[in-house]
């Protein structure tokens, strides 16, 4: 989760120097040597794994959709990895596993000497023309082999931290909490604020509103975004909570402060805080000093009322301090595991921007025949 800017499933890569969590402020010069020879890993697996693949019992398909899995079934255990692939704005092909859930034991049913052969084959069934980016839960049980199989594969790994909130329990959870002012605060919000329900399209146009009026710029894919929060809610496991003030005479029609995109998913026992954007202003047109923080008590409440488990779903530094205003052991640190995986052509893009602006006519040209989301998408009218 991010506060306009960031958060983990960012459309951002990292490569060996560069800072986790956040656009560095210099651009690090990419080590090709290093990209070369983790595209070599990736594909040296393929060649391994991938070559005589086991193959899938009947009814068990990748699917054709949005989501899609890698399958694989042994004698000795079967392995699933869930994922989706879209075009970002630049065209460039990136995926991940579905924001609403964590990826776990990849391989449950499989003793461990098997379970890396099984990961190392459902790694193997991943297109190579697609970036991914794979997070793990924090409570992981087995890091240490699934840290080595993805870096095997020519995954680079990385940390980065998150904060759990086990709800306390009781009828009123503000007076559970255990923060100096954090109590009158959240009374106070709640005597000032109303709680009301957004579409997606709803929430994006707050969120760009609040880009635009701050003079910030979103580092992620927001048509990724858009598509993939428009699925969870579809599915039933979404939800998107706003904070505005209560209407009087004076204002009918109060705007909204802040809001939330908040993902959930039972089999990982975790309630996400996956989005999070705020108004900024001055004046009368101030937001509420207490809005986030009242987002985040609607939010322990919902996680409680569904007996999961509340995660940040990352953090930043500033967010850190908003947690400990909640008082010692509501919010919990964790850290959590990071895998992700570029192609050559998307660092080619990254780093030769102007190249690909003269090349794109012939690139725009030949995405006419791919009828895959945002196909079309790169212009010579901006940089990428």
């Amino acid at each position: 989760m991010s506060l306009l800017v960031g958060g983990p499933f960012a459309n951002e890569f990292r490569v060996p120097g560069e800072p986790p969590g956040g656009k560095p402020a210099r651009k690090a010069r990419l080590d090709w040597r290093w990209a070369i020879s983790q595209s070599a890993r990736f594909f040296w697996n393929q060649a391994r794994y991938g070559l005589l693949p086991m193959r899938p019992r009947p009814g068990l398909k990748e699917g054709h959709g949005l989501l899609k899995e890698a399958r694989v079934e042994t004698g000795k255990g079967l392995g699933r990895l869930p994922y989706w692939m879209l075009r970002d704005d630049r065209g460039l092909w990136q995926g991940g596993q579905p924001p609403w859930t964590y990826l776990q034991d990849l391989a449950p049913s499989a003793g461990e000497q098997m379970k890396g052969t099984i990961i190392r084959r459902l790694l193997a069934q991943l297109p190579s023309h697609v970036s991914f980016h794979f997070v793990f839960s924090p409570r992981i049980a087995n890091a240490a082999l699934v840290r080595d199989v993805f870096e095997k594969a020519g995954f680079h790994t990385y940390e980065m931290k998150t904060y759990l909130c086990q709800p306390p329990a009781g009828e009123d959870l503000i007076a559970a909490l255990t923060g100096k002012s954090i109590r009158t605060n959240l009374r106070q919000a709640r005597r000032d604020l109303d709680l009301v329900e957004l579409s997606a399209e709803e929430f994006f146009a707050f969120q760009d509103a609040n880009l635009k009026a701050s003079g910030k710029k979103s580092y992620r894919d927001d048509n990724a975004d858009r598509i993939m929060l428009k699925h969870a809610l579809a599915r039933g496991q979404a939800q998107i909570i706003a904070a505005r003030r209560k209407p009087d005479e004076n204002c009918p029609a109060p705007v909204l402060d802040a809001a939330i995109a908040c993902l959930w998913d039972r089999a990982d026992g975790t309630y996400k805080l996956w989005r999070i954007t705020n108004r900024s202003g001055e004046g009368e047109n101030k937001p509420h000093l207490h809005g986030v923080k009242f987002l985040f008590l609607a939010a322990m409440e919902n996680a409680r009322a569904k007996d999961l488990l509340l995660d940040t779903d990352g953090s930043t530094p500033g967010l850190a301090k908003l947690y400990e205003t909640f008082g010692p052991g509501i919010f919990e640190p964790r850290i959590r595991l990071h895998f992700e995986r570029k192609t050559l052509w998307a660092h080619f893009v990254t780093d030769y921007p102007s190249i690909i602006r003269l090349l794109a006519p012939g690139l725009n040209f030949l995405a006419r025949f791919d009828h895959h989301p945002k196909a079309e998408l790169v212009s010579s009218a901006r940089p990428c």
